[in-house]
């Protein structure tokens, strides 16, 4: 394992920087796909989409 200088620094953040923006967006697409109750009308294929 080599020691790791200033250089690879800014690399490593960017790296955990995607990774943590990878994660939120996986989070607050799981909060969205939520069903936020029954359903009132019917709209085909649809429904769970549009109500």
């Amino acid at each position: 394992m080599r020691d790791w200088n200033a250089a690879d620094r800014p690399v490593m953040d960017a790296t955990w920087l995607w990774s943590g923006a990878g994660i939120a967006a996986g989070l607050a697409l799981m909060a969205v796909s939520l069903p936020r109750g029954p359903l009132r009308r019917s709209y085909g294929g649809w429904s769970r989409v549009v109500v």
